[in-house]
């Protein structure tokens, strides 16, 4: 069988969800919802409906767009070529930069909120010190999570993990995914979906407390209530790819779930506690966040697809350059947020400037180190990088 063509659109729409997460993580020094952040600023409540917001569809949409790779990735290079490059490309940066790279970001809070803190080295010995414990903790309260701040984490790239357990799963099912390009999207199968995640959301969600995140160990992380979102996402960009390839689009028109997200949105913001309530949810409160945030991902996903095919369905050079360092982007871009948002600290702006500020600098640097940097380096010279960089967090801190 010969190689499925990309889809120029498909590019675009990945790139653009992650500058939008790179613009989530942008907002949460200015948010009230997120207290842990590594650098508190200014916050106003706008910032928190962003988050909430964005939240609601780009990741769930960026696993989508990773089902829809799947089946042409694994037809270009068979089972095990599949696995290892997938092995290769997450793996290995889900291993090093937790240990090399991340304790920078992490270290900037640090040094904020102690009055007499270490030197970094001796704080990265602590955090590598952590790595040895596996056990299984649900981070259901604030002191809970103030007791891991400081260990060894992987937090941006649970997503990296996740993916890579997703790539796994369906290289060993493939011969289930397999059998027909003649698959398509109805509304029926949006109903179906819908209906689906939502059970799924709402039976994880008797059991854990909507916003809790489950750790194992320094590489796993994860938000019960959310993986059958993003896996019921995955799947449904497998079951998509033949149809968007044949007609393009899913159904519905974009304006019509320009509607239909933020009226599910506004009626989430209106029905759910947002005090981060302990305990798991009742069977009503359950049942409905699961219908709220399965429809969220569902027009999320149809909102994002369509638009993407009707306003930006090719791309030029520069857009092919910002696409081809997508992946790079959001590998890289959680501590340079971070060290943008402390930079800024001390400048008299208002935050909606800081944070469009910390934005847009995070996603020129990423895109010029991925493209001018990482993209003309072997790998044994971008761990030389790696490690340069550690060295001198280690020299000037």
């Amino acid at each position: 069988m010969s190689p499925q063509p990309r889809i120029a659109a498909l590019d675009n729409l990945r790139t653009l969800m992650v500058l939008f997460i790179v613009l989530l993580h942008a907002a949460c020094a200015y948010a009230f919802s997120i207290p842990w952040w590594h650098v508190r600023d200014g916050l106003n409540q706008g910032f928190d409906l962003l988050i909430f917001c964005i939240d609601g569809f780009a990741l769930p949409v960026l696993f989508f767009v990773s089902g829809l790779f799947a089946e042409p990735s694994y037809e270009r290079h068979g089972r095990g070529g599949f696995l290892k490059g997938k092995l290769r490309r997450l793996g290995i940066p889900l291993l090093l930069l937790p240990v090399f790279y991340l304790p920078a970001m992490v270290y900037v809070g640090y040094h904020h909120r102690d009055s007499f803190p270490v030197p970094f080295f001796d704080y990265w010995l602590h955090w590598v010190s952590t790595m040895g414990d596996w056990r299984f903790v649900l981070l259901d309260s604030m002191e809970t999570g103030v007791h891991y701040v400081d260990a060894c984490s992987p937090h941006h790239l649970w997503f990296v993990f996740m993916l890579l357990i997703f790539f796994a799963g369906y290289a060993l099912c493939r011969p289930r995914f397999r059998g027909t390009d003649e698959r398509r999207v109805t509304r029926s199968t949006l109903a179906w979906t819908w209906l689906l995640l939502a059970a799924g959301y709402a039976g994880i969600n008797l059991l854990f407390q909507d916003w809790a995140w489950a750790r194992l160990g320094p590489y796993i992380l994860f938000q019960p209530t959310r993986v059958p979102l993003y896996l019921g996402a995955f799947l449904f960009g497998i079951h998509a790819r033949p149809h968007l390839a044949r007609q393009g689009t899913l159904p519905g028109s974009p304006y019509l779930w320009m509607v239909v997200f933020p009226v599910l949105f506004v009626t989430m913001l209106a029905t759910t506690d947002r005090t981060m309530p302990t305990g798991p949810a009742s069977l009503p409160e359950a049942g409905l966040r699961g219908f709220l945030r399965a429809g969220m991902v569902v027009s999320g996903i149809c909102l994002a697809v369509n638009a993407i095919r009707r306003f930006l369905r090719t791309a030029s050079g520069w857009q092919r350059s910002l696409n081809s360092s997508s992946y790079d982007t959001y590998l890289l871009h959680m501590p340079l947020v971070v060290f943008a948002q402390a930079l800024l600290l001390t400048v008299e702006l208002p935050s909606l400037l800081k944070m469009l500020l910390a934005f847009l600098a995070t996603a020129v640097l990423c895109w010029a180190l991925s493209r001018q940097v990482l993209a003309r380096l072997p790998a044994p010279a971008s761990l030389g990088l790696l490690l340069a960089f550690f060295t001198a967090c280690c020299l000037l801190f």
